[in-house]
């Protein structure tokens, strides 16, 4: 439900702002979602007992900044107790600027790392058949085999032991 919400606020602020002041506002949009993971900032966040203007305050004495912009969307979230949001709005706007740049991350599922040569030819070959700029991260997983996944294009290659096995029983069964 929060990222419906935060769909609305992310929608606004592309169509308000240009790609580079959307830029420098995501980085400082990073700062505040940096903040969640200190217990205390969400203790003083989530207080009953502090009143919004405190919160308010508070919060745009951590940021910093100097452009009005960001002020003011950290007041209108706050004001409308919508600062859950953040790292949502952050992640979509992300999102925004690497589909605008064509530059995706995938996630390449193995057993174990490999050397960072031999990702960086994955990269360049998946990149110039797809015309994109990849990112590659590794995860490492229990899956016998490699599995890359680029979410925001909704591509999967993969080449799984278990898969390759199936096929291959099949095959030999068709000629058969």
């Amino acid at each position: 439900m929060l990222e419906n919400i935060a769909k609305k606020y992310i929608k606004a602020i592309v169509s308000d702002l240009k790609k580079t002041d959307i830029d420098s506002f995501l980085k400082e949009l990073e700062k505040i979602v940096g903040l969640f993971s200190i217990e205390k900032f969400l203790n003083i966040i989530h207080s009953p007992y502090i009143q919004t203007p405190d919160k308010q305050n508070f919060l745009l004495q951590l940021v910093e900044s100097k452009d009005h912009r960001i002020n003011n969307f950290i007041k209108l979230l706050i004001e409308n107790d919508r600062l859950e949001i953040t790292p949502f709005v952050c992640e979509g706007l992300r999102a925004y600027i690497n589909e605008k740049d064509k530059v995706y991350i995938g996630l390449l599922y193995l057993r174990e790392k490999i050397d960072s040569v031999m990702l960086e030819e994955i990269r360049k070959k998946i990149s110039t058949r797809l015309s994109i700029e990849l990112k590659i991260e590794q995860v490492i997983s229990k899956i016998e085999g490699i599995k890359l996944v680029i979410e925001d294009l909704d591509i999967e290659i993969s080449f799984v032991k278990e898969n390759f096995l199936n096929q291959l029983k099949s095959h030999i069964l068709k000629a058969v």
